[in-house]
């Protein structure tokens, strides 16, 4: 039995292993080779499936090396193949599978007779792949988790009890927050005063805490007094230094 090699139409070949199991870029280097020898030095194995149609047994990076050349270059139409008979299907095989058995002993990720060293790459292009995609999930969950400590901070930094300018206090609290501020100062007959300080901010909001003094003042006989002195305003700023209030 003579075992030979055959030029075979590369549109006749069918693979059962898709194109995109390989680089591209490996694709073009091989393509480039073979065009630049004229041919391919491992021929493929290919089984005739009906009249000039056949399938590939082996070699089917050698194969889409030899498309992607017959793509750069239309001339490049045949290649070179061993063509299986039924009774030599078998044998051959049993050849394969001892080459490929000595090639993986020797630590070689290369099929001797197909050249192929795809399947590394692509086993490397999607462990990379899926380690890319844990760092991605872990990112987004870092950013999400950030996203929920601050807005967790922030609702804790707008509950807490803050300290209050004197001047709003006197513009804006209530007539109890400003009893209470005033109790705290030690500011004897403070409801007369409150009520002086109420009606005189309901005429126009004080601009300073010299304002207060100067506008809030309440009638002792025929003379108005103020209800505020510069003393009494020094020990009220000193009672807002140490008092928090919720807002």
């Amino acid at each position: 039995m003579t075992f030979k090699t055959s030029l075979v139409d590369i549109d006749k070949i069918n693979s059962s292993i898709p194109r995109s199991t390989f680089s591209e870029s490996d694709l073009e280097k091989l393509a480039r080779l073979i065009l630049e020898l004229d041919g391919i030095v491992y021929p493929l194995v290919v089984k005739e499936i009906a009249l000039e149609s056949y399938e590939l047994i082996e070699g089917y990076f050698q194969y889409f090396g030899a498309v992607k050349a017959f793509e750069i270059n239309d001339n490049f139409e045949m290649i070179r193949a061993f063509i299986l008979k039924d009774n030599e299907e078998n044998l051959v095989k049993q050849q394969l599978d001892l080459l490929k058995l000595f090639s993986e002993k020797k630590g070689t990720q290369q099929v001797i007779i197909s050249g192929d060293n795809s399947a590394v790459e692509t086993r490397l292009n999607n462990l990379e792949s899926r380690l890319n995609q844990v760092t991605i999930n872990w990112e987004q969950k870092l950013t999400e988790e950030i996203s929920k400590i601050s807005t967790h901070i922030n609702q804790i930094s707008d509950n807490l009890p803050q300290k209050i300018e004197p001047l709003t206090a006197f513009n804006e609290f209530s007539l109890d927050k400003l009893v209470f501020v005033l109790s705290k100062a030690n500011i004897q007959g403070i409801a007369t005063k409150v009520e002086a300080i109420d009606k005189e901010r309901k005429k126009a909001k004080f601009s300073s805490l010299n304002d207060i003094i100067e506008r809030v003042k309440i009638s002792q006989g025929k003379r108005k007094v103020r209800v505020i002195t510069e003393k009494l305003m020094i020990k009220v700023i000193d009672t807002f230094s140490t008092i928090y209030f919720d807002i």
